[in-house]
């Protein structure tokens, strides 16, 4: 059941009504019978909330972080740097045209292969020898 905080609007006291909405909304003061209102309140700000002064677990570095120096701190002594969005997209577009060049020799190994029905045939005219997986 929900608590409302509620103040007298004829009067001013403060008071907490439990039930429902409806409850709430059809209630009057205990002292002078005026309508009340509900009060409008915020969370209570307590050490530790939303990721304060306690600390958090960094998934991406694997260990416990006291804040955002101590996180930028473990960064730096393993040789890490935050990845910025051109980073990310450059990485994306590199997969992408890795991933392309994928898909068009394995259409090209399955044409050769359908043509001359050997493994090894295909493979010699589809991966030339300067392909970046030959030694």
């Amino acid at each position: 059941m929900p608590a409302y905080d509620v103040q007298c609007s004829t009067c001013g006291k403060a008071s907490e009504i439990w039930g429902s909405y409806e409850d709430m909304v059809r209630s009057q003061c205990s002292d002078c019978g005026g309508a009340v209102v509900q009060k409008l309140t915020g969370f209570a700000r307590t050490r530790g909330q939303w990721g304060g002064d306690t600390g958090y677990y960094d998934r991406a570095l694997g260990t416990y972080v006291e804040n955002y120096r101590h996180r930028d701190k473990i960064m730096k002594e393993r040789g890490l740097c935050p990845a910025d969005d051109s980073m990310i997209q450059d990485h994306r577009e590199t997969v992408l045209a890795e991933n392309v060049q994928h898909e068009k020799e394995a259409q090209t190994f399955s044409e050769e292969y359908k043509k001359t029905g050997s493994f090894a045939d295909a493979t010699a005219k589809t991966f030339s020898h300067s392909d970046k997986w030959s030694n």
